[in-house]
């Protein structure tokens, strides 16, 4: 088709950057055109063309009937003191953080909140427990079996046979800090399922 080139390999690719358009022609076959979306090519060596000046075109006043002039009132705005603060918090309403203050020390190699570090949990597990609102080894000690399952069963068949019990408290470990437990608890682990 227009603007296609085919690799050795019978690969087809686009010569110019543009909207791909299908076409069937005779005997059914399907040809693919590329249409570039800047159809205009401009050449740098031309010398523009020198315009026609335009003569203005005089046009005759009407006299316009005479209109009311309302005069609008000026807009009051009203800008609070600079002491005074934009949002008062009632007195009465006190706002709780339930999260600890995340400890940044971590075995080395270990990326801090890296839901892969949880036994049973693979790159594709971790992406679909991100994607699930769980992203971070806080919400997964917090999540009910439950709801890791509940994922689990939405990412497919593929990820229905793992067994996410032992997941919480192996992140609740790791928000403790409290890495030699998680590794002997891990040498107990089968693919996140306690052996023994």
């Amino acid at each position: 088709g227009l603007n296609v080139g085919m690799g050795k390999d019978h690969t087809i690719y686009a010569l110019v950057d543009g909207a791909v358009e299908f076409k069937k022609r005779r005997m059914g076959r399907t040809f693919v055109n590329i249409i570039p979306f800047d159809q205009v090519e401009e050449k740098l060596d031309a010398k523009p063309k020198a315009k026609k000046k335009a003569t203005p075109k005089i046009v005759e006043e009407k006299p316009v009937a005479e209109s009311k002039v309302v005069e609008e009132a000026p807009a009051v705005v009203e800008t609070p003191a600079a002491d005074e603060p934009l949002f008062k918090m009632p007195e009465d309403e006190t706002m709780a953080f339930d999260a600890p203050a995340p400890t940044m020390e971590t075995p080395k190699g270990i990326k801090f909140d890296d839901l892969k570090v949880i036994e049973g949990i693979g790159p594709k597990i971790a992406e679909h427990l991100i994607n699930g609102g769980i992203d971070t080894w806080q919400k997964l000690a917090d999540a009910p079996v439950e709801r890791l399952q509940e994922i689990l069963t939405e990412a497919g068949p593929r990820y229905q046979m793992h067994n996410p019990t032992t997941w919480p408290q192996q992140a609740q470990l790791c928000v403790d800090g409290k890495w030699d437990e998680l590794n002997a608890l891990q040498d107990r682990l089968d693919g996140g399922v306690d052996k023994g």
